[in-house]
């Protein structure tokens, strides 16, 4: 009987001995918890549009994004919602672990990239990287899983696998660095890839010297050698780029190429678009101006204009092909209650257009905020067809 008690009675002291350890660890968990530096924030993105014109179709983004941080750890969960549903979740992880910065997360898409076809939520990628900085030298390592057909719009296993892990390290030390990569398609077993020696940003007779050399599973790849804006005293308004490149596994194996760059000093209100004109690889014709913009500002105004002297251009200089011409007027600042308000209104000109001043299109933008971390915004797009689409949004602080 009296063993059965001491029995009995160590058993009960086990469990109060768990009890007591149990207790302790959840006391050491809260007390840390409320002890270490906490932070809460996010955001919640909304953006609706209603393109009117051919479609008559809805484009819906809401973004909802979570950051909370304790001492070292900062973690971060975004999740995007569009018009199909819910379209993709990503939970993201920093710290520092002594000398030691990690960063790590996980992706899940409904977005098939290879046939931009939507898909229920699934898993589509996860990675962990680490960094550290040693006698002047910063040193890296990060390892990639993509679950097919995300990540790549050409999937890099041949034949097709269901998964895709690439292994990259890397040192850097200005102007050095050298990264080399591995890879695994599937279970076949891990394979060196390539590795990449670079050195940029030296100056060489007052331009910038740059080159690299690779090797890849094919062997020797190639030398690269870059010299950018070489200048002469005489034409101290054009700059020159030289690119030389050496491989043995294209042809030509040789490959020069010298590009004349146009640098006119800018007015403080004026930009010019210009480029050299040649005849052959190394002889200049003439200088060809297709663009002129001018900015002025005033009370917190800002006044914008372009024009495209050449068609085959408008793009580079107003934006858009269709328009030769835009004025944009842009504004921002403090609201009643506490916000930011701005808006910027553009107006695009067409070549031969059968309404006033050969008006093409007028694009306007507005947001108001309503208390300093909520901010309501609308937009709208008309064209010479008439109504293209209209916005609504908001952008909430927390």
């Amino acid at each position: 009987m009296a063993r059965n008690r001491n029995r009995e009675a160590m058993r009960q002291g086990g469990k109060m001995k768990k009890k007591l350890l149990l207790a302790t660890a959840v006391g050491i968990l809260v007390v840390g918890l409320g002890v270490g530096a906490q932070t809460l924030s996010g955001s919640w993105d909304f953006n609706a549009f209603f393109i009117h014109v051919q479609t008559e179709s809805l484009v819906l983004d809401s973004t909802f994004t979570v950051m909370y941080s304790i001492d070292s750890w900062a973690f971060t969960s975004e999740s995007v919602f569009t018009v199909n549903g819910f379209e993709a979740q990503s939970f993201v992880a920093d710290c520092y672990l002594g000398a030691f910065s990690v960063n790590g997360g996980i992706e899940f898409s409904s977005m098939n990239f290879l046939t931009l076809l939507t898909l229920p939520l699934q898993y589509a990628h996860s990675w962990i990287g680490a960094s550290i900085s040693m006698v002047g030298v910063d040193f890296s390592l990060s390892a990639d899983h993509y679950r097919w057909p995300w990540g790549f719009l050409e999937w890099p296993c041949s034949p097709q696998t269901g998964n895709y892990l690439l292994f990259s390290a890397s040192a850097w030390s200005d102007p050095f660095s050298v990264v080399t990569t591995f890879d695994q398609c599937g279970c076949t077993g891990i394979c060196f890839r390539d590795v990449t020696f670079t050195v940029s940003g030296l100056t060489f007779c007052d331009a910038i010297f740059g080159a690299s050399t690779s090797f890849s599973c094919d062997g020797f790849e190639g030398i690269h050698f870059t010299l950018e804006e070489i200048s002469f005293p005489t034409l101290s308004w054009v700059t020159f780029d030289l690119d030389l490149f050496f491989t043995t596994q294209t042809e030509p194996q040789k490959r020069l190429t010298i590009t004349p760059v146009v640098s006119l000093q800018e007015v403080a209100c004026l930009t010019v678009w210009a480029e050299l004109s040649q005849t052959g690889s190394l002889t200049i014709a003439g200088l060809n101006i297709y663009g002129i913009g001018v900015e002025a500002a005033w009370n917190g105004v800002t006044f914008y204009s372009a024009s495209s002297l050449d068609p085959s251009r408008n793009e580079d200089v107003t934006g858009d092909s269709d328009y030769w011409e835009v004025f944009t007027i842009t504004s921002e600042g403090d609201a009643c209650c506490g916000g930011l308000s701005d808006f910027s209104v553009s107006t695009y000109f067409l070549a031969s257009s059968a309404w006033l001043f050969d008006w093409g299109a007028t694009s306007a933008w507005f947001e108001f905020g309503i208390t300093s971390n909520f901010r309501l915004r609308a937009s709208f797009d008309v064209d010479i067809n008439g109504l293209v689409g209209f916005g609504l949004g908001w952008t909430l602080d927390f």
